[in-house]
Formats: C-alpha cells, structure tokens, sequence
C-alpha cells in the first residue's frame, strides 16, 4: 500500500499542476489558462498543500475526490496550458483518473490496483521529465524535492 502513495504522490507532485486548495475549493476552482511560468508554479505549490492535507487526514472519501479533481484540473492544463506540454498533461489526467477509480478504503483494491499503476507510473516518466524540464528551463524553477 505505501508503495502505490509513493507513486501517485510522486507523479503528482513532480507534475507541478493543480490549482486547489482543498478538496471542499476544487470544485469552484478557477479555471483559467495556465500559460504563465508563474501561474504553473503557484499551482504546483497549491497542489502540494492540498495533496499534504488531503492524504494526511486518511480519509478514503476525499482521497477518491482529490485524485478526481486533480484529473480534471490536468485535462483543463492539457487544452490550456503551454502547447508544449499538452500531451505530459493529457496523460498525467489519464493516469490520474485511474488512481481516482480506486477504493481507497478497501485494502484489496489498493494491491489489485498497485501492479497497473507502478507500471503506468513508469511510463509517464518521459512526461513527468518534460514538465519538470519545462519548469527548469522556461520558467528558472526547480521545485524542491524533500
């Protein structure tokens, strides 16, 4: 099971993406293009925070509602967000909605799920690198990784 966290966790953080502040905000979220290097990198920020409260509170219900916010947030950055990185974000969203899927308050599901998703995980790895590349070079952040 803390293997699957540290996957979905990762991906997500490493995406740098939503803009929510809690799972209750989510659904009035803004939702305007995320073009500039500084709207990224406070929606990465956001996203951080959100994901730290939402999975330290261990409550399956707004575990389930985050990740399918998030995946919603990530398809809007994948029609309104830099051009370049459309496609990363279309797949993080895709990735993401299956994590969403997920009954998190059934252990069973949790280890049905992990193989597909570490397998998933591995394959958006060139994706999670064109983001945090993008992040590097166009927009001179590095999000810290402790």
């Amino acid at each position: 099971m803390r293997r699957l966290w540290i996957v979905a966790a990762t991906v997500v953080a490493c995406a740098g993406l939503a803009g929510q502040t809690s799972v209750a905000h989510a659904e009035s979220a803004d939702t305007h293009a995320a073009t500039s290097c500084s709207d990224l990198i406070n929606k990465y920020k956001n996203i951080n925070r959100a994901e730290a409260n939402v999975l330290g509170q261990g409550n399956p219900s707004n575990v389930r509602k985050y990740y399918s916010n998030l995946a919603k947030t990530l398809n809007k950055l994948a029609s309104s967000g830099p051009s370049e990185l459309h496609t990363a974000f279309k797949h993080l969203a895709q990735y993401i909605a299956k994590v969403a899927k997920i009954d998190f308050s059934n252990p069973s599901a949790i280890q049905q799920a992990a193989p597909q998703l570490v397998g998933a995980a591995r394959q958006l790895q060139p994706d999670v690198q064109k983001i945090a590349a993008y992040f590097g070079t166009v927009c001179h952040y590095t999000p810290p990784t402790t």
